[in-house]
């Protein structure tokens, strides 16, 4: 009878701290996966080489995902609503009213 309550007992301590393992093992994959959303721009060209290319970009260098809930993409303290228009701010190009694009293949 003192084996089986023994061995009652230690299957229930067991449980427990399995129970309790997990925990800590979800807590610690939650706290290690952090988004680190990196923000890229170039300009390459000028009016010397014939062209200028206006590169802009974000890109998730950390590790999980990265929820992205709203953003707002301000220029020279105006708040810019399409590609077109941040051309027009930065180049001079003359502005068309399109959306900004959500997705890289819109751009």
């Amino acid at each position: 009878m003192a084996v089986a309550f023994s061995a009652i007992t230690i299957s229930v301590i067991s449980l427990f701290i399995a129970v309790d393992n997990g925990r800590t093992e979800r807590k610690l994959v939650a706290a290690s996966s952090w988004p680190f959303l990196v923000f890229e721009k170039s300009l390459n060209g000028g009016p010397e080489a014939g062209s200028r290319v206006v590169s802009l970009g974000i890109e998730n260098g950390g590790v999980g995902p990265a929820r992205v809930q709203s953003a707002v993409v301000r220029l020279d303290g105006r708040i810019v609503r399409s590609r077109e228009e941040i051309l027009s701010i930065c180049c001079g190009m003359p502005s068309r009213p399109t959306p900004m694009a959500r997705s890289k293949s819109d751009w």
